[in-house]
């Protein structure tokens, strides 16, 4: 990748986080986990947006459910679990 176009891309990322949300920007990809988006029980949600449209969704539950893991603490974690689910599942 050409330098010029490499510098174009990482001006298009972006990380934010909060003690209930965290959201990653990156390109045309939205990766984000937290109280704004929740499923029909109130459960939090991961969700990936490509070009603002909704192309992925799992909630708490079913990451806790269908992990092993067992030191999810904060949305950091929950994000990037299911962006690693999101991509297994690609």
């Amino acid at each position: 990748m050409k330098r010029l176009d490499l510098e174009t891309h990482l001006m298009q990322v972006d990380l934010a986080y909060s003690d209930d949300y965290a959201v990653l920007l990156s390109g045309s990809f939205q990766f984000y986990y937290g109280y704004e988006d929740v499923d029909q029980d109130d459960n939090w949600c991961f969700t990936v947006k490509e070009n603002g449209v909704e192309t992925f969704r799992i909630s708490t539950e079913w990451i806790e459910k269908n992990t092993n893991i067992d030191r999810l603490d904060s949305p950091r974690d929950y994000l990037l679990i299911g962006i690693s689910i999101w991509k297994l599942l690609k």
